[in-house]
């Protein structure tokens, strides 16, 4: 079983940057602690039986199976939280604040309309920062799928922006 520094060690190092991800995918800063909680709780009960090699990818791949049950099940994102780390652009009226959240905004839009797998891929990869084979092994996907849909969500994006007038190219 997982000791409970170890519990305490992956919670410090890895729930901030695991619920972000959670928050995009879900669009909700209470079911993405609930998931959260529940990957954690998981973690616990696997090491019960067997050993866990990698936490952090466990804990990734754990709360991302339980984000997409809890989207299946409710067959649409929920709108953004009001309590969203995107409310912070609203503070400073500055013009390039204002954009910068029109665009992120934009962005979450078209994501919302993709389909878990490319949703998750992005999030993982723009924001979170992981490496391709990294998401792979968290989401249990080729490395090929992942690059192939990070592709094209990104060709999709900049057409639909530039075509919105986000860029002045």
């Amino acid at each position: 079983m997982i000791s409970e520094d170890k519990i305490v060690t992956a919670y410090r190092e890895h729930a901030r940057e695991i619920l972000i991800y959670l928050n995009r995918l879900t669009g909700s800063a209470e079911v993405s602690e609930d998931i959260l909680h529940d990957a954690f709780a998981n973690l616990v009960e696997y090491s019960k039986q067997k050993q866990v090699d990698n936490i952090r990818a466990f804990l990734y791949r754990t709360a991302h199976n339980l984000a997409l049950n809890h989207i299946r099940k409710n067959k649409r994102l929920t709108s953004i939280d009001s309590h969203d780390d995107r409310a912070i652009f609203c503070s400073d009226d500055s013009t390039a604040r204002i954009e910068k959240e029109e665009l992120e905004c934009r962005i979450y839009d078209i994501l919302r309309d993709t389909d878990e797998d490319t949703r998750s891929f992005f999030v993982l990869r723009k924001e979170n920062g992981l490496s391709v084979e990294e998401i792979a092994d968290i989401t249990g996907k080729s490395s090929r799928t992942i690059r192939r849909k990070l592709k094209n969500i990104t060709e999709y994006m900049h057409t639909i922006l530039e075509k919105e007038g986000f860029f002045n190219n």
